[in-house]
């Protein structure tokens, strides 16, 4: 059900496990575009914000 739903939000879902037991689960999500910026294709096929103003560095 959770990557169906991250999936369906362009996102990616991964799981794996510790020698020590456990399991991590990652998901990813894209970011929102802040309004009045516009999607422009990026390296490979991963699209990029055209502006990033007000968005802090590293996030």
């Amino acid at each position: 059900m959770v990557k169906e739903l991250v999936t369906a939000h362009g996102g990616t879902v991964t799981a794996d496990s510790g020698p020590g037991g456990g399991t991590r689960l990652t998901l990813r999500l894209p970011r929102a575009a802040p309004h009045g910026s516009r999607l422009v294709p990026g390296p490979g096929a991963e699209p990029r914000l055209a502006s990033r103003a007000n968005t802090p560095m590293g996030i």
